[in-house]
């Protein structure tokens, strides 16, 4: 490995800093709860004086005490009962050295900043089989970090601060003091050396010494000065997941120096490139939806397509999921994709709530014979996943299932192939539609030309294209000849010849005029008209020989719809089947497996995971939803065990906890959204954070690469998220950067179907952050009230604290007024918001969200989410109350409001509604003022052309001649449905929805129900200026993604309002064509 050391460099420098993100230990919460009535040993704490002066008092780190049931009773029974409780939880139980509590007086009254232990033992604790005494392995000792985080909130936040630079040495001394001290008894004492110098270290304040006590911690608990409690004792905590990172670390690092290489090749050439020369990660496969895309049992836009393709073919791929977007639904069709093409998959995320969304929607199609066929780990679902293994040891299945399974393929690849027949047809079509179009807009021009210039021609041109085009061509050349030696007599002798020739064909020609014009420029128009006549006659009898192309497209979708049904039952057969002969052929090792799942201990669990075989049990189960904190715990630490790693939310998830994840796996695909919030800080958050960092780095310094250029290559882990460092964001970053994209440009794919938010809010997403790239799925005539409404309030920002006090009084006026009556002032929630709706309060600053919070608990809105931006990315309300805690002096805050990856977040959580409250905006925060101004122009559009018998229809956008002439029959029926069904039927035009404007929509007020009429898609194509897509396959993917949205869509055919190619009420085809429009209209609108 000494080619590559700077890997091990680097895994060392992710370790020993995840170390000190991870431990941290602040008991102010249970000063605050002051709990006079407990028993604060026995609940909260244990001091025993074994601890202090007994033989666990000299223990070495990494020995085993065992407390003996009849010896150590009190101790033994503390332990039990402790291990009862925290059972399937993620807390533990560790050991303590030293308690500080650190008082100051602030304005009269005294405020705990401190309250912990100054140094923290991780333990390993179980009981044996027998129940005769408890095993306590003394892990490591810590840090605690939180501690001194809270105590330097005095020193200058400045990096060139001599203060700053005196706690870095403090804390580095201390760390370096605490590698070298193995036993209780140092770590005792040191700790004791410690208290004596914070004070200095950290230029802390206080009125008299820190007193040094030994009596119990309820003696101390109450006191208004600090002191410390220079005594060990064992507490419960919450397992903080940059443990298990850190012990991660310590596997991948443990693994690769067993096997003397880094095996996996793609995080190799990942770490080549950041550390050496940049090497291209590969397009390692060609694969190709095709018919896949029929088999996986869920609708897929284009840009889900191409995201899946990628995650198969690209060694490192980029799904961008914009808010709303569907990254859930395409990570589900993933692992089901990956059943057809037998991959191996694991999913994660640093959030349970994010694979709870993956486990239902897979659930919901996979979950059958009582059975989950996949595994899904975190710690509330680890018993239920441990009898899911035993119901699959168990599992039976009838002999008919192989049968069932070959007559579901060979039906699946006989409804393929007719689909293909039928779109391939149906193509056609569209195509002679556009031809069609496209002539007759060329006739159309060239009529005009012609009548403007010479004679009326278009109710002679059935007579007149019997002329043949070569003669009149020998005519034209003729013409030329003779008109370029002038008006001669020969000249006029030819004019009259071909008059009396064409007046066989059109009556009305006039002699006089005739002789008059110049008869090339005449016949080359007029072969124009007739060759393009012919041409529009011959497309429209092609046309006219599909016969009712309705019965094509209600095939179409009929055999959709099969398919649909058994590419889900033909998923869940063979994923069952395979499940279910693996877990024959493997029985043995899946009960070994079983194991797993049962214990809890580190070293337990190791033990019982090299008993297993893991290919084996891949075999069984290709799925696989895990936290990342879990992922220790249920796999082993082996590269390249799945075909794919899935990583979601990576905006969140930094790349100490993800380098391990990925090491299992060939390709890595990461999802999250560049655009909304990073992992700016994973979690040292204080002043020494950035000093502790740097020096870790200069301790390790990977490849010899300083600090500063490690940062500006987002290898820094207080800095930058996994998704930082593989997609560079130029755009929204320091200009020092270098612009290192991982993930090439082919291989990243951004999902641009909105389905989420309303569009007023959606829209304004769109439009600031994402280049109007999204299309809004959610507009339509049903979700168009009103959504947005901004509240000034009289109120100032407090001089000391981020708060504005009159805000917060109108946040729960109006979630006061909401609750009770679904409405606030002029604002009454619409129909669609849900009838149990859901509330988010949202603030950019943390003290207003603090005192939000105390607020709500006071009402006890208990179900109510109150947090910053930070907080709600990956979350989302009904109605959501944005509480700037702003007034006009706040222009030096514009840098933290107006960050647009944290605006993108705030202003993009509500589904429905979003109340704006705010004291005043200062004068250049000019995206609040954008905001607030957009849902404005939406509510305020101009309707100066407004049809007075109709409201929502705009008669200065019709676009053409046919819309206006549709619209004219339209209204009559219209009306008359109306008046025989008791409807309330409006039309609107030219309605923009899903990145498309529909001719027409007409939506029925009374029921609800709306429908799409398409009159002129040809011209939609036209004007669209589409190059790399013909017209069918545009035509065909718009009514995919109009039908994704929920919209039924009438296509009426365009050749069927024109006769001999221009607009006449006379048609009888177009007569025919209103009546199944009128009979599909009432279908749809009045039942």
């Amino acid at each position: 490995m000494n080619d590559k050391q700077y890997i091990l460099d680097y895994l060392g420098y992710l370790k020993e800093l995840s170390r000190k993100i991870g431990v941290g230990v602040d008991f102010g919460n249970l000063v605050k709860s002051k709990p006079r009535n407990k028993n604060l040993e026995n609940t909260f704490f244990y001091f025993d004086k074994n601890l202090d002066i007994g033989e666990i008092y000299r223990i070495d780190i990494g020995e085993i005490y065992r407390a003996n049931k009849e010896v150590d009773g009190k101790l033994y029974w503390y332990l039990r009962q402790k291990l009862i409780e925290i059972n399937n939880s993620n807390q533990a139980i560790f050991l303590g050295i030293g308690l500080l509590k650190y008082v100051i007086k602030e304005n009269g009254s005294y405020t705990n900043k401190a309250f912990g232990p100054i140094f923290i033992v991780n333990l390993d604790i179980e009981e044996d089989k027998e129940g005769k005494s408890i095993s306590i392995y003394f892990e490591n000792s810590y840090i605690n970090y939180d501690l001194f985080n809270n105590i330097s909130e005095n020193l200058e936040d400045n990096e060139n601060s001599i203060q700053l630079e005196q706690a870095v040495y403090f804390i580095k001394t201390l760390e370096e003091k605490l590698e070298e001290t193995n036993n209780l008894l140092g770590l005792k004492t040191l700790a004791k050396e410690a208290i004596l110098k914070i004070p200095e270290a950290f230029n802390i304040k206080i009125e008299q010494d820190i007193t040094i006590e030994n009596k119990n911690v309820k003696e101390i608990f109450y006191k208004k000065e600090s002191v410390y409690l220079d005594r060990n004792y064992f507490f419960v905590n919450n397992f903080p997941s940059e443990l298990s990172t850190y012990k991660s670390l310590e596997l991948l690092i443990q693994e690769i120096n067993e096997e003397g290489d880094f095996k996996n090749s793609t995080l190799k050439k990942l770490f080549v490139s950041a550390f050496e020369e940049k090497i291209n990660l590969e397009k390692v496969d060609n694969f190709k939806l095709e018919d896949y895309e029929y088999l996986t049992p869920l609708q897929l836009s284009e840009s889900q397509k191409k995201a899946l393709e990628n995650a198969i073919n690209y060694e490192i791929s980029y799904i961008q999921g914009p808010p709303g977007t569907g990254k859930s639904h395409t990570i589900t069709a993933l692992a089901l994709l990956s059943i057809l093409l037998d991959k191996k998959i694991l999913i994660v995320s640093q959030k349970p709530p994010a694979i709870k969304v993956l486990f239902e929607k897979l659930t919901e199609i996979l979950e059958k014979n009582n059975i989950i066929p996949f595994i899904y780990y975190y710690d509330e679902h680890k018993r239920k996943m441990k009898e899911n293994v035993g119901a699959v040891e168990r599992l039976n299945i009838k002999d008919d299932l192989k049968e069932r399974l070959r007559y579901l393929e060979e039906r699946a690849i006989d409804y393929i192939n007719e689909l293909k027949e039928l779109e391939k047809n149906y193509k056609k079509y569209l195509a002679l539609e556009n031809k069609y179009y496209s002539i007759r807009k060329d006739l159309n021009d060239e009529v005009k030309f012609f009548e403007g210039g010479f004679f009326n021609i278009k109710n002679y041109l059935n007579h007149l294209k019997c002329i043949e085009i070569e003669e009149l061509n020998l005519h034209k050349n003729t013409f030329k000849v003779l008109e370029g030696y002038g008006n001669t007599r020969l000249l006029q002798l030819r004019k009259v010849f071909l008059y009396r020739f064409l007046k066989n064909y059109h009556k009305e020609l006039e002699l006089k005029k005739f002789l008059n014009i110049s008869q090339s420029l005449f016949l080359d128009s007029l072969i124009k008209i007739i060759y393009d006549y012919n041409k529009i006659q011959d497309t429209k009898s092609k046309i006219l020989s599909f016969g009712d192309i309705q019965n094509l497209v209600n095939r179409i979708n009929h055999i959709k719809s099969q398919l649909m049904q058994v590419s889900k039952e033909l998923v869940n057969l063979k994923l069952l089947l395979k499940i279910y002969e693996n877990a024959q052929k493997y029985k043995n090792n899946l009960a070994k497996f079983k194991n797993v799942f049962h214990w809890v201990k580190d070293r337990l669990l190791k033990n019982v995971q090299e008993k297993v075989n893991y290919e084996n049990i891949l075999e069984i189960f290709n799925i696989w939803i895990v936290d990342i904190p879990n992922v220790d715990r249920i796999l082993p630490m082996k590269p390249n065990l799945f075909d794919i790693v899935v990583v979601d939310e990576s905006s969140q998830v930094n790349l100490a906890q993800i380098i391990p994840v990925f090491y299992r796996g060939k390709h890595i695909c990461v999802v999250g959204d560049h655009k909304q919030l990073s992992l700016e800080a994973t979690g040292l958050g204080f002043s020494i954070g950035g000093k502790l960092d740097r020096y870790t780095w200069e301790k390790f310094k990977p490849n010899k690469i300083d600090y500063e250029q490690a940062k500006r290559r987002d290898l820094i882990l207080t800095k930058s998220s996994i998704l930082d460092f593989l997609v560079s964001d130029d755009s929204d970053k320091d200009s020092n950067r270098e612009s290192f994209n991982y993930i090439s440009a082919e291989a990243q794919s951004m999902l641009n179907e909105h389905f989420r938010s309303v569009y007023p809010s959606a829209s304004f997403t769109s439009k600031k952050f994402y280049e109007n790239k999204i299309y809004i799925m959610t507009k339509n005539p049903n979700l168009e009230d009103k959504a947005f409404k901004s509240i000034k309030v009289n109120g100032k920002r407090h001089l000391k604290f981020n708060v504005v006090e009159e805000e917060i009084d109108e946040v729960f006026k109006i979630i006061e007024s909401l609750k009770r009556n679904r409405r606030y002032e002029d604002v009454v929630l619409p129909d669609y918001v849900p009838e149990n709706f859901s509330i988010g309060v949202l603030s950019f600053t943390r003290d207003q969200v603090v005192r939000l919070k105390i607020r709500s608990y006071e009402y006890g809105y208990e179900d109510i989410l109150i947090g910053t931006p930070e907080e709600f990315q990956g979350h989302e309300k009904d109605v959501m109350i944005i509480s700037l805690a702003l007034d006009e002096t706040c222009t030096r805050s514009k840098n933290h409001y107006e960050n647009k990856n944290r605006f993108n977040v705030a202003t993009s959580r509500a589904k429905y509604f979003t109340f704006l409250v705010y004291g005043g905006i200062p004068e250049n925060f000019h995206l609040t003022k954008e905001y607030i101004v957009h849902f404005e122009s939406i509510e305020n559009v101009d309707r100066k052309n407004i049809d007075t018998e109709n409201a929502h229809l705009d008669k200065s956008k019709f676009e053409s001649e046919l819309e206006e002439f549709v619209y004219n029959y339209l209204k009559d029926i219209v009306n008359e449905i109306n008046k025989n069904y008791h409807s309330d039927i409006r039309i609107y035009n030219q309605y923009e929805t899903c990145g498309y404007r529909l001719d027409f929509v007409l939506h029925n007020r009374k029921n609800k129900k709306f429908i799409a009429l398409e009159a002129d898609g040809p011209y939609h194509y036209e004007q669209s200026g589409l190059q790399s897509i013909n017209y069918a396959d545009w035509h065909i993917e718009r009514a995919e993604r109009l039908k994704r949205a929920g919209w039924k869509v009438i296509h009426t055919p365009y050749y069927r309002w024109y006769i001999n190619g221009w607009l006449d009420s006379s048609n009888p085809i177009m007569r025919e064509e209103l009546e199944r429009i009128k009979k599909e209209l009432v279908e749809n609108l009045t039942t």
